[in-house]
């Protein structure tokens, strides 16, 4: 009723297919196992190599960031750079007018003489101070090294004219003195040099240019100034 009796030769191959199993189920669960570990290994080494490259790139990012930011505020700190070079040549220039004199009265420039202190402008500290930024991220190690000798001339002026500022008068060398606001001047002048070599021109087109004219001329359009800088705006367009 329920169908015929299995043949007894396929009953006889199940059984050898259970009792091979039997026989290799270790080996089998063993090379099961090892599958398993490799895919996994495979798996992880994928990970590996995903998060590797995603950390290269990330420092790639991070390198490409800082080394713009790093000429962005090389830029900003380049702004405020003619503004202290004027102040520290300005203070070069007093000084040299101010111990001229006494080298007037001195020709083998052996003076006795007394510096007052009132005569003179101050150390042009605010100055030095703005020139610090640009030694962070220079595009020449000279510049640095410039910034530094000028800041240290500076100093040992200043020390030496405070020996000078008693009521006594001293006997110096007025030579090395001048020599030194020469020094001075001169590295001042290297970094007005730098600012004009790194200066970024950025060009405004002659129609922009008129506009602006026009706006800021508005109360006075027939004004003199309008007038000539309009003449120059065309000179110069017409030149280049």
């Amino acid at each position: 009723m329920f169908g015929g009796y299995p043949n007894l030769s396929e009953v006889a191959k199940i059984e050898r297919i259970y009792s091979i199993l039997y026989d290799w189920q270790t080996l089998l669960t063993g090379l099961a196992a090892i599958i398993a570990a490799l895919l996994t290994v495979n798996s992880i080494g994928k990970q590996t190599r995903t998060s590797t490259e995603d950390a290269r790139k990330q420092l790639i990012r991070s390198e490409t960031r800082w080394e713009e930011e790093k000429k962005a505020n090389h830029r900003l700190a380049m702004t405020a750079l003619p503004h202290a070079l004027n102040e520290i040549i300005y203070y070069a220039d007093k000084h040299w007018n101010y111990l001229e004199k006494f080298a007037e009265e001195s020709p083998d420039g052996i003076q006795p003489f007394r510096v007052d202190p009132l005569k003179l402008p101050a150390p042009p500290l605010a100055a030095l101070e703005k020139l610090q930024p640009a030694c962070l991220f220079p595009k020449d190690e000279e510049i640095a090294n410039i910034i530094a000798a000028l800041t240290r001339k500076i100093q040992y002026h200043e020390a030496r004219l405070k020996l000078f500022h008693r009521k006594d008068k001293y006997t110096a060398n007025l030579g090395s003195f001048l020599r030194t606001v020469i020094e001075i001047r001169c590295l001042a002048s290297r970094l007005f040099d730098y600012f004009d070599n790194t200066y970024v021109q950025i060009n405004i087109d002659q129609k922009t240019l008129v506009q602006s004219l026009n706006s800021i001329a508005f109360e006075k359009p027939n004004s003199t100034a309008k007038r000539i800088t309009q003449q120059a705006i065309e000179r110069d367009y017409r030149r280049n």
